[in-house]
């Protein structure tokens, strides 16, 4: 399989920025915000292979170690403003229009998570930009032909990652408080948390699903992406029903 010139987009950072910026402006909808970013994106860096990667539930990571991102539920439940079960759905409908109706490929599979889709991509792909602002990602600049952007960027210019490797290695033996992984302060731990935080390999049999996984998508990731016509389309849909939630059906 021919993975060029591909543009990988961390779509789970997208929703939860979505998410948030409803919250300023409730009359739009998340989709809208979603589309937005999404587009901004291609337009920024066309002629390339779109791929949404997802966070899928149960991640194998907890099955290493339990604790792993512990308590993000918690956080959740506490924020009584937002319809996490609702925005969630908006943004599986809208993933599946993705698919059906453009050749983007979504990657979203029970136990992997976003991070797994780049790390793979990134490793087996030639001339690759990956869109997120995930400092997990970092790592992944240790690979030659790829270009880190973050999605916190309001020009989105490819990031200068200096250490790479350094970047791993602090993690491994810090740990990182946001995903309730610990501080390496045991041989042991320091085993555990460099299964969990390295991107730069992962388990074999999380890379043989992910091959698995990428076989059904042969022929839309060795064939050009024409987006301009669904993005004429598509967006304006969203845009005149959230004009007309915000100034009113007339």
């Amino acid at each position: 399989m021919e993975l060029t010139k591909l543009l990988i987009v961390d779509f789970t950072e997208i929703f939860h920025q979505s998410v948030f910026i409803k919250r300023k402006v409730p009359k739009l909808s998340v989709p809208y915000f979603m589309l937005r970013k999404l587009f901004k994106i291609i337009k920024a860096f066309p002629d390339r292979k779109v791929i949404c990667i997802c966070d899928g539930k149960h991640s194998w990571r907890k099955n290493v170690y339990p604790l792993y991102k512990m308590g993000r539920q918690e956080v959740k439940d506490k924020q009584t403003d937002i319809d996490w079960g609702y925005h969630y759905q908006e943004m599986d409908v809208l993933l599946d229009n993705l698919v059906a109706y453009t050749p983007m490929v979504v990657l979203k599979e029970v136990g992997l998570e976003s991070d797994d889709w780049a790390s793979y991509l990134v490793r087996h792909g030639e001339d690759t930009i990956l869109c997120s602002s995930d400092h997990d990602m970092d790592q992944l600049c240790l690979f030659p032909g790829v270009q880190l952007v973050s999605l916190k960027s309001p020009k989105l210019k490819p990031l200068r990652v200096k250490d790479p490797i350094g970047s791993l290695n602090d993690k491994i033996k810090n740990g990182c408080l946001t995903d309730k992984v610990p501080k390496a302060n045991t041989p042991e731990q320091e085993s555990i948390n460099r299964i969990i935080v390295t991107l730069t390999s992962l388990p074999v049999e999380i890379d043989q699903k992910m091959e698995k996984i990428l076989a059904e998508y042969k022929e839309s990731l060795s064939t050009d992406q024409d987006l301009q016509a669904f993005a004429n389309c598509y967006t304006f849909k969203f845009l005149l029903g959230d004009l007309r939630k915000l100034f009113g059906d007339k």
